[in-house]
C-alpha cells in the first residue's frame, strides 16, 4: 500500500465509520448513527425523551418562541413535510432555494437556512457524546490509527466533514465545526454581513461549490479571526507541497441548482454547480503551481469511477490514479 503525504475526506468516510459502530451499538441507539435516520425519527417524534427535552429547549433559546413544545412541534412538522415531498438529501433540497417559486423559497430557507443546521448541529455533539458514553472512544481511536497506517507521519490531513468523530487524526477542517457548546444564537452564528441581516455559521453551508468558494474567500478577506472557526490554509498557502494526495469519502455531486440551469443536460457536469467544486478547482491550482503532485480518488462503484474521470478531465487535474476503495482498511 502506497503511503501517502495528504488526504482529504468527506462524509463517506464518516458514514464508514458510522455504519461500523451501528453494527456493534445496541438496538435502541441504531437511529442514532446516520444524520438520515436521526431526522426520519425526530419527524415521527421518535428520539428519545431526553432528545426532545434538549430539543425544546435548544429551539426556545434559538427562535425566540414563548411555548418551546409548540416551536418542537411546528418544526418537526415542517421537517416531516419535506421529507415526505423531497426526501433526505437536504444539499440537494439546499440548492433548490435558488430556483424555487416564491412560496417554496420561503419554506426551503426556514428549513434548510435554519432548522436544519441546528438539527445537523445537534445531532454531531450528541451522537459524540453518545460514542463516548458507549464505546470510551476506544473505536474512534482504533479508527484514526487504521487511517494513519496510510499516511506519513507528516501528512497534511484536511475534511470538509463539521463533526468530530474523526478528529483523533487531528484534520483541519475547511469548512468550520459544528458549535459544541450549543445553546443560543451565538454559540452557532460565526459573523453578520451585508446589510439585510445575513450572517456566516461556524461552519460553511453553501448550496454548490461557487457559493462555498464565496463564501469562503470573503472571509478570508474580510474577517481577522476567521481561523479561530474555519481551517483555510488549504486554500491559501502558497508554501504547502504535497506528492500524493488521498481523495476518500467525497463524491463531488452536482448541486440541485445544477439540474434547472439552462442549458442543461442530465448527466453532464458544470464547473461552479458540483457541490465542492471549490475543492476540485484548488487541486488544479496547486498542480499547476506545483504544490503538488498526484492525486488518487478513491471510488465506491464503477458508477463513482466514472464520475472522477469526467471531473479529472473537466478540472484538468494532471496526476491522477484512481483505486477501489475496499483496497483502504479503515476499521474501528
Amino acid at each position: 500500500m502506497n503511503k501517502y503525504d495528504g488526504l482529504i475526506y468527506g462524509n463517506g468516510l464518516t458514514s464508514l465509520l458510522l455504519n461500523q459502530l451501528q453494527i456493534v451499538a445496541e438496538p435502541k441507539y441504531k437511529y442514532e448513527f446516520s444524520i438520515s435516520d436521526f431526522m426520519k425519527a425526530f419527524s415521527c417524534d421518535m428520539i428519545s425523551f431526553r432528545e426532545k427535552k434538549e430539543l425544546q429547549i435548544l429551539f426556545h433559546n434559538l427562535f425566540d418562541s414563548e411555548l418551546a413544545t409548540n416551536t418542537y412541534e411546528i418544526y418537526r412538522w415542517y421537517i416531516a413535510r419535506l421529507i415526505e415531498k423531497e426526501g433526505l438529501d437536504f444539499e440537494q433540497i439546499l440548492g433548490k432555494t435558488l430556483i424555487a417559486s416564491e412560496e417554496e423559497k420561503e419554506t426551503y430557507n426556514s428549513i434548510c437556512n435554519s432548522i436544519f443546521p441546528v438539527l445537523y448541529n445537534y445531532w454531531g455533539n450528541n451522537l459524540k457524546g453518545l460514542i463516548a458514553a458507549i464505546f470510551k472512544n476506544d473505536y474512534l481511536h482504533s479508527f484514526a490509527l487504521s487511517i494513519r497506517e496510510i499516511l506519513i507521519e507528516t501528512a497534511h490531513i484536511f475534511t470538509t466533514n463539521f463533526d468530530a468523530f474523526t478528529d483523533d487524526l487531528y484534520p483541519k477542517h475547511l469548512h468550520g465545526r459544528f458549535a459544541n457548546p450549543l445553546k443560543n444564537e451565538n454559540d452557532l452564528i460565526y459573523k453578520f454581513y451585508g446589510t439585510n441581516g445575513d450572517y456566516f455559521y461556524k461552519f460553511l453551508w453553501g448550496h454548490n461549490g461557487e457559493g462555498k468558494r464565496q463564501f469562503i474567500y470573503y472571509m478570508h478577506n474580510h474577517f481577522d479571526d476567521v481561523d479561530c472557526y474555519y481551517d483555510l490554509d488549504f486554500f491559501f498557502n502558497n508554501e504547502m507541497s504535497i506528492d500524493n494526495l488521498l481523495i476518500f469519502g467525497m463524491g463531488f455531486k452536482n448541486s440541485a441548482y445544477s439540474s434547472s440551469i439552462s442549458p442543461y443536460e442530465e448527466g453532464v457536469i458544470h464547473k461552479g454547480f458540483v457541490i465542492d467544486d471549490h475543492i476540485l478547482l484548488r487541486l488544479s491550482e496547486l498542480q499547476r503551481k506545483k504544490q503538488l503532485n498526484n492525486v488518487t480518488f478513491a471510488y465506491y462503484s464503477e458508477k463513482d469511477k466514472a464520475r472522477y474521470s469526467e471531473l479529472i478531465s473537466l478540472y484538468e487535474l494532471e496526476r491522477t490514479t484512481l483505486v477501489p476503495s475496499y483496497e483502504f482498511d479503515f476499521r474501528i
